[in-house]
């Protein structure tokens, strides 16, 4: 009989993978394992924070679901002040719907 892999193991790794792919896209990023763990439990749970997509641009953001504002990351939020800084992402998604330029 063989024996079969702990799935319990199996969660960590992805997470332990998962922040160091954080780690290279976000070098000077400040979280933690300890605080990615609970981020994860807080996302699975749903009562305190959630994923959703930014209205303008679609980039996943961390919210809180009770709150009443706009869903918009912070680069189009930045951007809406001066159009020609707009975030790349909003930019290629206008012109694949035919709104660009």
């Amino acid at each position: 009989m063989r024996a079969r892999p702990c799935r319990m193991w199996t969660w960590p790794e992805r997470l332990c993978h998962a922040l160091a792919i954080y780690r290279r896209m976000v070098p000077h990023g400040r979280l933690m394992f300890e605080q990615l763990i609970v981020l994860v439990f807080a996302l699975a749970e749903g009562n305190d924070w959630a994923l959703e997509r930014c209205v303008s641009c679609g980039a996943v953001l961390l919210i809180d679901p009770l709150s009443i504002a706009r869903r918009i990351c912070s680069d189009c939020r930045d951007a809406s002040l001066e159009p020609s800084l707009r975030c790349p992402w909003a930019r290629d998604r206008r012109d694949r719907q035919g709104q660009g330029r």
